[in-house]
């Protein structure tokens, strides 16, 4: 009984609860069997990927997130590099521009030579938790009549949505693009790759 105790202490001290209330630990990976599904109705085998890193890398805390991802695998006898799949903001999932069919046209020739993952970065799309903004009360009607009352109107609107996540316990300042970064070293870990190849997508601002 006593070696059971000392056993099970070790086990919580090292491991931490993710954003599903479940016991995880960091560097965890989980694939299953998946279905993608692109916009055309078109099905096509794939694997649904989840990863649990730190929230703040940086900081004593344990708080676990979820990274997920969806692996396409290759048909080639010797695969390269996995070929990881981003959009640009952040802010639009991989996982979602991944189902338009011209985009998975590509994945598709991708396919010949690697694995194409399709990641969906903190708080964005199938990650967990998805830090979208809650349904919140509509602007002034004439919010939009001024610059200045569209700026105050973006303003309150993402102080809202802030406050909301703060209150749930969610590190805003750790979902940057430099954490997104180590999220994908550590997903090159997991996976066991030498190394990950990179296709991102920058969008065009046009400006007034």
């Amino acid at each position: 009984m006593v070696r059971a105790a000392i056993a099970l202490s070790i086990f919580l001290a090292c491991c931490s609860r993710g954003t599903s209330g479940e016991l995880h630990h960091a560097g965890e990976l989980s694939l299953e069997p998946y279905t993608f599904r692109t916009f055309d109705g078109s099905a096509h085998a794939a694997e649904l990927g989840k990863l649990w890193v730190r929230e703040n890398r940086g900081s004593s805390s344990d708080r676990l997130i979820e990274i997920a991802f969806i692996r396409i695998k290759s048909s080639a006898q010797k695969p390269r590099s996995p070929v990881v799949f981003l959009p640009g903001g952040p802010g639009i999932p991989a996982t979602g521009m991944g189902r338009v069919p011209v985009y998975y046209q590509l994945f598709e020739k991708l396919q010949a030579i690697s694995d194409v993952v399709l990641v969906d970065q903190r708080g964005i799309g199938m990650s967990s938790p998805n830090t979208g903004c809650p349904a919140g009360s509509p602007p002034a009607p004439d919010a939009f009549a001024t610059e200045s009352g569209f700026r105050g109107a973006l303003i309150a609107r993402a102080r809202a949505c802030a406050d909301y996540w703060r209150a749930k316990g969610v590190e805003l300042a750790s979902y940057s693009t430099a954490a997104s970064a180590d999220d994908l070293e550590d997903l090159r870990r997991a996976l066991g790759a030498e190394k990950l190849s990179l296709i991102a997508q920058l969008w065009d601002v046009a400006r007034a």
